[in-house]
């Protein structure tokens, strides 16, 4: 007889474990279920495995770590759900239950050693010169971006001034997917918010999000990081912080409040976020943009649409700037297969997701996919350039910084 007391998962995940009344309605969003055709990776089939183990009729092993390991964590699953399972706290707390029960093996060895203050920097700078030197890219199969030239971090100013009349003083978090790999993302960002009244203060002690860390079950490594990033914008004394990466700002609303829920200075950080696309609206698109005619469609963000409930200030943008026609795609929330680690660890599995949703763009008849995630942007463009597919894939930022007048 297994020791149930053994495998104890925290309560609060076994009372969300009897919410699932079995319907199966996650099948219609799981990316990585309509792939595969597997029960066992599909919401309802983690949920079953996890009550098998709370039970005892199931002893946790490697197999049921990898399992918790092939989810992107995109949380449609918690958007669709008829029964209001709370998925994204389940599936990171099972992360690192598992971690904790059978070992973290040498993924989690990895991200306990990168995601350590500013290792990850030097960890990058590390790759970029195997990169530069040797022409190794790092990543598996379909998936090997390139570094940029220079990391963000190393090159901007501590302060951006407004272009015209200042109303703002703003924090701007760059992002690791924009300092070391996408910088005209973050650069694009900071033009658009310097045209609308803001001084854009990029504090240069600031460090990864920590949502890696926390997604990996790495909890001390994800608290360290938020901890540090919360200090370092508000000693910067800035009205806003902001950032043009749905995952980071995502992180703010979501992980930093698990992490950092005792933090006193939480709630001060907290009250200051605000999403990207949303204080644009909310400060106002300049009034002199340039007509540029395309046919735009856009791509929700999973830390976009699922973990923030954005959808409507990305389109409302696009729909306003002259020239812009706005169509829409099937599945547009549906994850783009990058998932972070995600995509290095099951380079098929991402690419055959990220194919399925160019080919949804492309039945859009758009000239250029518009995103709000560095993160999708890096997998999806990736993803064309290896199906020589020719679509334009951009941030919203870059889309409305092009059209700046002067």
């Amino acid at each position: 007889m297994i020791d149930i007391q053994k495998y104890k998962l925290p309560f609060f995940v076994t009372q969300e474990l009897e919410k699932c009344s079995n319907c199966g309605l996650c099948h219609s969003v799981c990316p990585v279920y309509q792939l595969s055709g597997l029960e066992t990776l599909s919401a309802r089939g983690k949920i079953n495995l996890l009550k098998a183990v709370e039970t005892g009729q199931l002893e946790p092993g490697k197999i049921s770590r990898k399992i918790f390991d092939r989810c992107l964590l995109c949380y449609a699953c918690k958007t669709v759900c008829p029964s209001g399972v709370d998925t994204e706290n389940i599936w990171t707390e099972a992360r690192q239950y598992f971690a904790r029960v059978t070992g973290a093996g040498l993924k989690g060895a990895a991200v306990r050693t990168a995601f350590k203050a500013d290792n990850l920097k030097k960890a990058a700078h590390a790759a970029k010169s195997l990169q530069d030197f040797f022409g190794i890219k790092i990543g598996k199969k379909g998936f090997r971006p390139d570094f940029a030239d220079k990391f963000l971090i190393d090159v901007l100013p501590d302060t951006v001034p407004a272009k015209w009349e200042k109303r703002y003083r703003i924090g701007y978090f760059i992002g690791c997917v924009s300092n070391f790999f996408l910088s005209e993302i973050a650069l694009s960002a900071i033009e658009v918010l310097s045209a609308v009244g803001c001084e854009v203060v990029i504090p240069k002690r600031q460090v990864c999000c920590g949502a890696p860390a926390f997604n990996n079950g790495e909890m001390a490594a994800a608290a360290a990081l938020a901890k540090r990033n919360i200090q370092v914008f508000l000693e910067a004394e800035v009205d806003y912080v902001i950032s043009a990466d749905a995952t980071c700002g995502g992180s703010f609303v979501h992980e930093y409040r698990r992490l950092a829920g005792d933090y006193p200075l939480y709630e001060e950080f907290a009250a200051k976020h605000r999403e990207f696309h949303s204080f644009i609206l909310e400060a106002g698109l300049p009034e002199k943009l340039k007509a540029i005619p395309s046919t735009i469609v856009y791509h929700d963000s999973c830390h976009l649409a699922h973990t923030q409930g954005i959808r409507i200030p990305p389109r409302r943008i696009l729909q306003s700037l002259p020239g812009v026609k706005l169509v829409e795609m099937a599945h547009s929330d549906i994850c783009c297969g990058f998932g972070g680690s995600f995509s290095l660890l099951h380079a098929e599995e991402s690419s055959g997701i990220s194919r399925r949703k160019l080919q949804n763009a492309i039945e859009s008849g758009a000239d250029e996919l518009a995103a709000g995630s560095p993160g999708c942007i890096l997998k999806l463009q990736n993803e064309a350039k290896r199906e020589n597919i020719k679509l334009p894939i951009r941030h919203t930022a870059e889309i409305i910084c092009e059209r700046l007048d002067g």
